[in-house]
């Protein structure tokens, strides 16, 4: 009566998991989003025939509650990063040049971002038959080159042409694109520091590009950012615009060497800051946590 029982109940199951198929056909059928299946497939299943009948009551349940998991769980984890960049991507990457156009869009867009996002993402997890990880991860590195070889071109054109309305589109672009991760080439960051130190003939210009371009010279390496360190640290010294300041110290932060912790601590004793940028630089310091910096200038509050 129990063998009936149990038999009934394996039954149902895989009648409910093949509901399931059909229900989801896109998303269960792309053999690729079944992680825990492929695995039961591969260890768990007998090659030979009379083994694989012996074994079925073990690898059948396992299966279909693998294949659950797989569906309800793994998959829609997995699409969550390819979610994110398409709403980046279509919402928030935008060739408009205007700020005021940018800064006005801003509070629709942020209300947009999590629909646009939930219904992007349902569609990866439930829907798409084609979601191909490795595929995604070298499309997003083939992008990036792309964009960083027509952003050098471009950028490198529009400076010899001294054409400041274009050099500002591409770094307004390069803003918009959001390039945390930073770019791949350092030959890149030379130019843009060209550019930045070019500018400075045109207070003006140089005033406007400098947020942009600024957030442009971002890098996640830090043998890169170690070639920057110069030139950023020059920069800080002569500045004394308080958002000019904190806009070059965020770029210390990813890394946090003590050679930047000592320049935020020789601007901080500087007497041609306001007292806004150096609390606030105050605050960075402690944040970077160097013990022997912030002896220093703990030593120094006391003479």
């Amino acid at each position: 009566m129990q063998v009936l029982v149990s038999l009934g109940l394996m039954v149902n199951s895989i009648k409910f998991f093949f509901i399931l198929i059909l229900f989801l056909n896109c998303s269960v059928l792309n053999k690729k989003n079944l992680v825990l299946v492929n695995a039961v497939e591969e260890n768990l299943i007998p090659d030979e025939a009379p083994a694989k009948y012996y074994a079925a009551p073990i690898y059948i349940p396992l299966g279909i509650i693998g294949g659950m998991i797989d569906v309800f769980v793994i998959h829609p984890i997995r699409v969550i990063p390819a979610s994110v960049n398409q709403t980046i991507d279509k919402l928030w990457v935008s060739d408009e040049k205007g700020y005021v156009t940018r800064m006005g869009s801003i509070p629709f867009l942020t209300i947009a971002t999590p629909i646009f996002f939930t219904f992007d993402w349902m569609f990866r997890a439930f829907g798409d038959k084609n979601e191909n990880y490795e595929d995604q991860k070298f499309n997003k590195i083939e992008n990036q080159l792309d964009y960083e070889k027509n952003f050098y071109t471009n950028l490198n054109k529009s400076k010899n042409e001294n054409d400041k309305l274009k050099i500002s589109s591409e770094l307004n672009q390069c803003y918009s694109k959001n390039q945390n991760s930073g770019f791949k080439n350092f030959e890149t960051y030379q130019l843009l520091i060209s550019v930045f130190k070019e500018s400075k003939s045109d207070p003006k210009f140089h005033s406007e590009i400098q947020h942009s371009l600024i957030h442009c010279l971002r890098t996640n390496e830090k043998t890169t950012y170690l070639k920057l360190e110069n030139f950023l640290f020059e920069e800080l010294d002569e500045n004394t615009d308080h958002i000019q300041i904190m806009n070059l110290v965020s770029l210390f932060q990813n890394f946090n060497t003590k050679e930047s912790s000592e320049q935020i601590l020789k601007k901080i004793i500087s007497p041609k800051i306001k007292s806004e940028t150096r609390r606030s630089l105050i605050d960075i310091l402690y944040s970077a946590n160097h013990k022997e910096v912030i002896d220093e200038f703990e030593s120094l509050l006391k003479k």
